[in-house]
């Protein structure tokens, strides 16, 4: 929050949020996720940017790893037409917690595949 007198108000006090907090209350990211960006360094490839979205709380956090979705996820992480980053680089890791199965989930969607088979996907068919 930024307090600045206002001239044109007659010298009254304004308060507006900072870049940052505008942008969290826009795209509705907790501060959680916010202190998790410094990790990244100037040269993070696509890779460590995806890992650390499926790490935040409003992605990876919402999701369950039920025993069902094992099976469809390491098929997904298999396969080189679907996905460009497998699971810890190895196409043969297993989706072991909701933040891997959220990794999978990012790429799947941005490469506009269709995320069926999985109930609780609701948050990454937000467009």
């Amino acid at each position: 929050i930024e307090m600045t007198d206002d001239p044109a108000r007659g010298g009254a006090a304004r308060v507006r949020p900072r870049n940052l907090g505008y942008l969290m209350a826009r795209f509705c990211v907790e501060m959680e996720t916010m202190t998790l960006f410094p990790q990244l360094s100037a040269t993070a490839s696509l890779p460590d940017v995806l890992s650390l979205l499926s790490t935040s709380k409003e992605l990876g956090g919402g999701l369950a790893l039920r025993t069902i979705d094992k099976k469809p996820l390491a098929a997904i992480n298999a396969s080189e037409e679907k996905i460009r980053f497998p699971i810890d680089g190895s196409r043969k890791s297993k989706c072991k917690t909701p933040a891997s199965k959220a990794f999978l989930l990012l790429q799947l969607r941005a490469s506009g595949a269709p995320l069926e088979g999985f109930d609780d996907t609701r948050i990454l068919m937000q467009e």
